[in-house]
């Protein structure tokens, strides 16, 4: 959309505000020189975890989003997946009063999502450079 406005000379000014990708990358204190933003997977499980199979060979940080329902059944995935110990980052209802960080083995982390039963909006970033905490 944004290159044909331009075709047609219209100017384009992006306006800053709110997203949650560089808090999320800024805040979890992962090293983000480089990394993949690979954003919403699929809500069918199969087909979710195909993707996160697909994933699983990249080598830099993994950007992810998903809807606060389906945050225990993307880190179960994850384990599964990944194994126990991959490193993942959660930043947690960002900018809201409830805003955390969680930062630990997807296992750990899952341990607690449910201990808690915590929802809310999140980005994940999946650290699979080193798979083990």
């Amino acid at each position: 959309m944004v290159d044909l406005c331009i075709s047609y000379s219209i100017e384009i000014i992006p306006v800053p505000g709110a997203n949650s990708l560089l808090p999320a990358l800024t805040g979890s204190g992962l090293d983000f020189e480089k990394f993949y933003y690979y954003g919403w997977l699929s809500p069918k499980k199969e087909i979710r975890q195909k993707e996160l199979f697909n994933l699983k060979n990249r080598k830099e940080l993994i950007v992810l989003l998903d809807t606060p329902y389906r945050l225990k059944a993307l880190l179960s995935d994850i384990v599964r997946v990944f194994g126990k110990y991959c490193r993942v980052v959660i930043a947690f209802d960002l900018t809201l009063p409830t805003e955390r960080f969680f930062r630990d083995s997807a296992q750990e982390i899952l341990k607690e999502v449910e201990a808690k039963n915590l929802k809310g909006e999140f980005v994940l970033l999946l650290d699979n450079r080193r798979n083990r905490i």
